[in-house]
């Protein structure tokens, strides 16, 4: 696509949304500054902005929140602008700073940066931590439920514990769990959509973003929450963790402190990438020696509890991440999931040189946790994993529990535990870069095996109408492609 088609579409889009939002009177609030403090004057901060959504108040130069919903935008002259933040921003119900007098009841909240105009930097933060904490750390009766959406932004330089850029536990509750006789209960997700990550790192997990499902419903109704991320169209790059997650950790553990108490952790966490890029991101011990640790160069998806957790990825590539165990992703559930569920889904997505030397564990990994369960963990299918190490290119439990089906492998011709790929050949890449879309991807050269390998059925699958990481159609011939791209008629070799 046209780089400037695409962003004369996006601003189309933009009007339409901001029309149709005011047809349903949601706000819109509009940010003129780049100061990055708390501090109340007379323009519109994006901290004022966050917390004028959040009270249905006007706050300095900002236009009052709308229960509704909540658009906020940029205004800030002179083109691109960087905000350097000073402290977190907590789009939440507790922990805000909100000013006296004043309670949160928002709507929903979308944050949009247009055509990556607006770069948030980490690198000035007064206070350790993320530069956004969303959902909520305490128990629900005070809980922020409602979706927040952050859209054509770029994130940078942040630093945390947990979650360089962005902690979150938004979501809402599985209906089956909750026997109060409430018909609808509270929903909520993240959302990350064309958005860059670069340079972001956690001490612990979650480079960029770290899920975890908040504190469990109070009694008489114990429900057990499900916190909800949905990435697209998004690109993570050089961001790094020390434990759990290069880019991005999901967690649903046993416990969490609170104010010095700790309380029970009982929910999941569901994950959804799709049409998204990773590059260059790890766990390491630190940022000097580049010691390996930990799991999950890109995402690590990890378990500690029955309630367990869910990852789904299509459409992705995923290039040069590096970590001890899953050098691209990691899967670890310490409970089984039904029969035919996978704990972590992958399907028409591309793996290149990512850094599993026998010191780096695999490519891709499983394994149970604690008390010897045996999970359903990944699923790969239609996919391309090329990697130049000796070892195997993927370690599953065993041949039962990891399910592979039409897929590429290179040079490998197995991963461990006797699992096959079903090709093994030379995919013939041309190039990595902007081969159109929004997001780099890995191109096909003409002669590629990949070309019309998949599984007509798993292309039918997708969602409607088939596409590839691009947002071109699938097929573009009689069967699909494997890996992100589709090759069409009228690419060329590069």
């Amino acid at each position: 696509m046209n780089k400037g088609i695409g962003i004369f579409l996006r601003s189309v889009l933009l009007c339409c949304l901001l029309i149709a939002a005011q047809a349903r009177a949601v706000a819109l609030i509009e940010v003129n500054s780049t100061d990055g403090s708390s501090n109340f004057g007379n323009s519109c901060t994006i901290f004022l902005a966050v917390q004028s959504a959040l009270t249905n108040t006007a706050l300095g130069a900002c236009a009052a929140g709308d229960p509704s919903g909540n658009v906020i935008q940029f205004n800030i002259p002179g083109g691109p602008a960087t905000i350097f933040l000073k402290q977190p921003i907590h789009i939440t119900d507790d922990f805000g700073g909100l000013p006296p007098g004043l309670k949160p009841r928002a709507g929903s909240i979308a944050i949009n940066g247009l055509n990556r105009l607006i770069t948030f930097d980490g690198s000035q933060m007064t206070t350790f931590g993320p530069m956004f904490i969303v959902g909520s750390a305490t128990d629900d009766s005070t809980h922020f439920s409602r979706s927040v959406t952050f859209s054509e932004l770029n994130f940078v330089n942040g630093r945390a514990q947990q979650g360089g850029a962005i902690f979150s536990t938004l979501g809402g509750f599985h209906r089956s769990d909750c026997a109060d006789g409430i018909p609808n209960h509270e929903t909520g997700a993240l959302a990350i959509q064309e958005s860059v990550f670069i340079s972001n790192r956690a001490t612990d997990s979650g480079g960029a973003i770290y899920i975890r499902p908040r504190v469990a419903r109070s009694s008489p109704f114990p429900c057990a929450p499900i916190a909800q991320l949905n990435i697209r169209n998004s690109e993570f790059a050089t961001n790094f963790a020390s434990q759990c997650g290069g880019a991005i950790c999901s967690e649903t553990p046993n416990s969490v402190t609170v104010l010095g108490k700790a309380l029970p952790l009982n929910g999941g966490v569901h994950v959804n990438v799709d049409s998204s890029t990773f590059f260059a991101n790890s766990v390491h011990i630190d940022g000097v020696t580049q010691t390996p640790s930990g799991e999950g160069g890109a995402i690590a998806s990890r378990s500690f509890n029955k309630s367990g957790i869910q990852l789904s990825v299509v459409n992705s590539t995923f290039h040069t991440n590096g970590a001890k165990e899953g050098a691209s992703i990691s899967s670890t559930a310490s409970a089984p999931l039904p029969a035919g569920q996978s704990a972590t889904f992958i399907r028409f997505s591309t793996f290149f040189n990512n850094d599993f030397t026998p010191a780096h564990g695999y490519s891709l990994a499983e394994s149970d946790l604690v008390n010897g369960f045996r999970v359903n963990g990944i699923a790969l299918l239609d996919s391309i994993v090329y990697d130049s190490s000796a070892t195997d290119a993927c370690k599953f439990l065993d041949s039962a529990q990891g399910s592979m089906h039409a897929n590429l492998g290179w040079p490998n011709p197995q991963c461990a535990n006797g699992n096959s790929f079903d090709l093994v050949a030379d995919p013939m890449f041309s190039q990595f870069g902007f081969n159109g879309g929004l997001t780099q991807t890995y191109s096909l050269q003409t002669s590629s095996p990949a070309i019309g390998a998949a599984d007509s059925a798993d292309c039918s699958a997708l969602a409607p109408p088939p596409r590839d990481q691009r947002g071109m159609p699938r097929p573009a011939g009689i069967k699909c492609d494997l890996g992100a791209y589709e090759r069409q008629a009228s690419d060329v070799d590069r």
